[in-house]
């Protein structure tokens, strides 16, 4: 825990020397894993031995309770391991420490008597305690040197990773290893008290003395930094605990800390003795257990880790206190014949363990002063909660002993001394919640906020996605893990995304752009408009979509600038970016780029954008450059959007897709329509009502002949006569509205036939003439006098 920057400014380890490090640290990791499982104060393993020897509930809590009052030693131990810088002094601290573990399983061989087998063990853990917290110090400042600071967090977090998996997987196998040392061929069978067991807990406990010592030997292998000159030693520590004493933000920390921890360590050490005694779960079915809680951390890890980066400690914190006591009131009701409330008292615990360290974490680096003996500032703050924490389980094994005849039945449920400890630390949980309160935090937003963040969209969705994109490093789940954040809907899934704009991967940074847009996050405005700036960005394009999407205000003068930008696919881009935005001034801005220079490649879309915006003046300058254009598909994008652009809405797309006998059916339908709509203009217009019903039926019979060509023909003279009997005036505000639509749709088919005589048989030029007549035909009787 030294301070990273006096290790690197003082020390420089070469490129080659790191990477042995760094593979040598990750194999401890392992190692260790394997190790924590085997012989970790805590663990169900360990608890089922100490049970084993003749040890009562009180007894383990009370050995919890040593394993963290050792830390008062602390201060003085490390007088003397702060000022050795050799390899040889971490191994054989750390040898003391696994091999007086291990020796455990030697206190049965050794006495007989219950009360020699607890001092011995009290005595072998105590011994061990020493060793591991003698080297404790200079261990997190030889991992701080040799991890380069670049890679620290991803590196930490990988074997923190790799760790807790390995444990996961250690504790099943260690569990089955001990369900079946029963009987066996290893087995010592016939003694009292089950010693048939005492086979498994030795096997297992060897594993653990050679990996535990393999892990140290590994460690010989990496870059060790040299003793520090001004290793203060007690004195260093006892004069940072004075300094934490009178810096008023770190006592509420501490304060906070202390409680929250009190409350869950009065519970945790119960776990293992009520599952293996009052539920009289076997190793593997606990162990299984176990992994749920580990698997929920491992998963929850980088969404406290984002939340905690966006929103502050402070209301994450907030946000899991409630579901902290819930965790330990559901750890009450169980019993040997119904305990379904485990995995989820299991799945609460994984969540608030994993929260509160990542959401604590910061908040005490960022308390711990920057330059001097760091060192002694992470020793007083370790002793001090420590030696608070130390009461938890000291309490419960007070109060286990006191409550050992308690047995009462609630709801069914038998509640004895280990359920009345789950609901003393829940009841404990009160106090948190008001010490946090006090708690200072400049960035901390509220915890409202907070939680309105976390249940927006889908934050499952998003929880996974993003656990794949901080752990794994293939390109194919990075694309797909980006692409899911961004359907998820969640929040918090655009600093995540933002992150992922610098991935090294093109399709990551592409479906990174594309989700800030899915997702309309204004905190992504900036980074989008960054990458828009920056020419050497190949998701420029994508950045400009995305930035019309979130319709954010700083976005519109990078998109009006980037219409002019050499890359077409970036104008392209910003075209449908700004049609996305809307509005009376865009619409106009871009009806003047399409009156500007034409632009072969961006026409198309400008006219679509145009079409959607509803700019009738885009139809004389759409037709005209329809020849340009010899794909058949462009051409009709070009009259859809002119369709559009006239009112018909998305009539000419619906017509287009359809098969040929759908489309022929369709347009029969409207041309029936058109002629009942006729009908409503007979009173007002009999003369030109006469006329264009018997044009009207002359253009359905030759459709039906598919006379394509005559069909267009027909279809131009009515919208001619249209035109011509017409007033352009119109009759009052609807009226003349429709009468402006009637007439604009007439004049673009009348168009249409000038610029282009020779191709009215062409399937789509009918399609478009169905089109604008019909919709002429229908604001006509809209149009009429006196309708408002």
């Amino acid at each position: 825990m030294a301070d990273p920057q006096e290790g690197t400014d003082s020390i420089h380890v070469p490129p080659a020397q790191t990477v042995k490090g760094l593979r040598a640290m990750m194999m401890t990791g392992w190692l260790w894993g394997i190790w924590s499982s085997a012989s970790g104060i805590g663990t169900a393993i360990f608890t089922g031995y100490v049970l084993w020897l003749g040890a009562t509930q009180p007894d383990v809590f009370y050995l919890t309770c040593l394993a963290y009052l050792v830390c008062l030693f602390q201060p003085f131990i490390v007088t003397y391991t702060k000022r050795t810088a050799r390899r040889l002094t971490v191994f054989l601290g750390g040898f003391f420490e696994v091999f007086f573990r291990f020796s455990i399983i030697g206190i049965p061989l050794l006495f007989d008597g219950i009360p020699q087998r607890l001092g011995a063990l009290y005595l072998l853990i105590l011994l061990g305690l020493i060793g591991g917290y003698a080297i404790s110090p200079l261990l997190s400042d030889w991992l701080a040197v040799t991890i380069p600071e670049s890679q620290r967090a991803r590196f930490l977090s990988r074997r923190t990773l790799v760790t807790t998996l390995v444990a996961g997987v250690s504790a099943y196998v260690f569990g089955k290893v001990m369900d079946g040392f029963h009987v066996g061929p290893f087995s010592w069978a016939g003694y009292a008290n089950g010693p048939e067991r005492y086979s498994g807990f030795a096997w297992i406990f060897v594993v653990g003395l050679v990996t535990g010592v393999g892990g140290y030997a590994l460690l010989l292998r990496a870059p060790l930094p040299p003793a520090r000159a001004d290793a203060g030693g007690g004195r260093g520590t006892l004069n940072a605990l004075a300094n934490i004493v009178r810096h008023r933000p770190f006592l509420h920390l501490l304060a906070f800390s202390i409680v929250w921890q009190f409350a869950m360590g009065l519970a945790g050490t119960a776990y293992p003795i009520f599952m293996l005694e009052t539920l009289k779960l076997d190793y593997s079915t606990i162990a299984i257990y176990g992994n749920l809680s580990i698997i929920v951390q491992l998963v929850s890890y980088p969404l406290f880790g984002n939340l905690v980066s966006r929103f502050g400690s402070k209301p994450v914190m907030q946000m899991l206190l409630l579901p902290g006591a819930a965790a330990q009131l559901l750890w009450v009701f169980n019993s040997p014949s119904d305990h379904a409330l485990l995995p989820v008292a299991m799945v609460l615990n994984g969540v608030f363990s994993a929260g509160m360290t990542t959401a604590t974490s910061p908040l005490v680096l960022e308390m711990i002063p920057r330059r001097g003996d760091r060192v002694s500032y992470f020793v007083a703050w370790s002793m001090s909660v420590n030696s608070f924490y130390a009461l938890a389980p000291l309490l419960g094994g007070v109060l286990t002993s006191r409550l050992a005849d308690f047995h009462q039945v609630w709801w069914g449920y038998p509640i004895g001394s280990l359920q009345v400890i789950f609901l003393i630390s829940a009841a404990a949980f009160i106090l948190p919640v008001l010490l946090v309160t006090r708690v200072e935090e400049r960035k901390a937003q509220s915890a409202g906020w907070l939680i309105t963040q976390v249940g927006s969209g889908n934050p499952v969705t998003y929880l996974y996605n993003s656990f794949v994109m901080n752990i794994f490093s293939g390109e194919t789940q990075r694309v797909k893990a980006a692409a899911g954040m961004a359907l998820s809907g969640s929040r918090m899934a655009a600093e995540d995304l933002i992150h992922a704009l610098s991935d090294l991967s093109p399709e990551v940074r592409r479906k990174a752009a594309e989700g800030l847009g899915m997702l309309g996050s204004e905190e992504a405005v900036a980074p989008l408009i960054s990458q828009m700036a920056d020419r050497d960005s190949d998701i420029r394009a994508e950045a400009a979509e995305a930035l019309g999407k979130i319709r954010h205000p700083l976005g519109l003068d990078a998109l009006l600038d980037a219409l002019h930008d050499e890359d077409s696919r970036v104008r392209i881009s910003a075209i449908r970016a700004l049609g996305e935005t809307g509005g009376q001034g865009i619409r106009e801005h871009l009806y003047e780029h399409l009156c500007g220079p034409f632009d072969r490649q961006t026409f198309p879309t400008l006219v679509d954008v145009l079409g959607r915006l509803g700019e009738v003046r885009l139809v004389r300058p759409a037709l005209e450059h329809l020849p340009e254009y010899r794909s058949p598909v462009i051409r009709a994008q070009l009259l859809n959007a002119v369709c559009r652009a006239l009112g018909a809405e998305d009539t000419f797309y619906r017509l287009a897709i359809l098969e040929e006998q759908e489309q022929v059916g369709r347009v029969d339908e409207m041309l029936q329509k058109a002629h009942r709509d006729l009908q409503a203009i007979r009173e007002w217009q009999p003369r030109f009502f006469e006329a264009a019903a018997s044009a009207l039926k002359e253009i359905r019979q030759n459709y039906e002949q598919a006379q394509y060509e005559a069909t267009y023909r027909g279809m131009v003279a009515v919208a001619s006569r249209i035109v011509a009997e017409t007033d352009p005036a119109g009759k009052g505000g609807e009226a003349s509205d429709a009468m402006t639509i009637a007439r604009g749709a007439a004049g673009a088919l009348l168009l249409h036939a000038d610029l282009f005589p020779s191709e009215s048989g062409d399937q789509d030029e009918v399609l478009f003439a169905s089109v604008c007549l019909c919709l002429c035909i229908s604001a006509l009787k809209d149009a009429r006098p006196g309708k408002v």
